[in-house]
């Protein structure tokens, strides 16, 4: 009976020593302030599209400065949205530590293909068939194709939007390169030979290689896989024994 009494009696403090600690850093948490922001931006080694100070200047376009603000007064979906306001940014996580530091985790979008359209405009189309603008800040190494492309960059259509999705006829030319490009990047062998696409006038695909002077016209995107199947067989046994 006595040992139930003592193994009650410490429940009862150790309950009340729980409340007194949650109690206090509850009121230690509402008095943090902001002593700092962490910013990490995925594959910046690969992709360059915005740095820390481009992130900085997006939270801080609205006047907020944030260090030196209480940390329960910063609305994190919000500092989210300002930073999605590039269209390179895919996802963007914001979140306050026990620190006081508020620390921002940007994901890059992905291009997979450059655009230069026969007004000589350049924008980009990421891997998830999204539009990007054309950077002068950096350059990525994808492929790229011109010629007879009708379709202009739309910035309306810079965030959430994709060509992979669309089900209406008028970008039919880029859902086309888009498929393609996917195609040739994730096949190691292509994306080693192929840097260049040309669009003739009737909407037929000539591949430009990295190496040689030769041209491949690919023609529609119909049985495209068998195409490329048969083009390599040539790359691989044809070529060789041919010279």
């Amino acid at each position: 009976m006595k040992k139930r009494v003592i193994i009650i009696a410490a429940i009862v403090l150790l309950l009340v020593y729980l409340g007194v600690s949650l109690g206090f850093m509850s009121g230690r948490r509402d008095r943090l302030v902001c002593t700092g922001i962490v910013v990490t931006i995925a594959d910046s080694t690969e992709h360059r599209f915005l740095g820390r100070r481009d992130v900085m200047a997006l939270i801080m376009s609205n006047g907020h400065k944030w260090i030196g603000e209480y940390l329960r007064d910063i609305n994190t979906q919000s500092v989210e949205s300002l930073i999605y306001r590039n269209p390179a940014v895919k996802e963007a996580k914001v979140f306050k530590t026990v620190g006081g530091t508020m620390k921002i985790e940007v994901t890059q979008r992905q291009p997979v293909l450059r655009i230069i359209n026969r007004y000589g405009e350049n924008f980009y189309i990421d891997d998830e068939g999204g539009l990007m603008p054309w950077s002068a800040k950096f350059t990525a190494r994808v492929l790229v194709a011109n010629g007879n492309i009708p379709d202009r960059f739309d910035s309306r259509k810079a965030n959430g939007y994709s060509l992979l999705s669309d089900t209406t006829a008028s970008n039919h030319t880029l859902k086309d390169l888009t498929r393609l490009a996917l195609f040739i990047r994730d096949n190691d062998f292509w994306n080693a030979q192929i840097e260049q696409v040309f669009v003739e006038e009737n909407g037929d695909f000539d591949l430009i290689p990295r190496v040689g002077g030769h041209l491949i016209i690919l023609g529609k995107l119909d049985d495209m896989e068998d195409k490329f199947a048969k083009l390599k067989l040539m790359y691989e046994v044809g070529l060789p024994n041919e010279g």
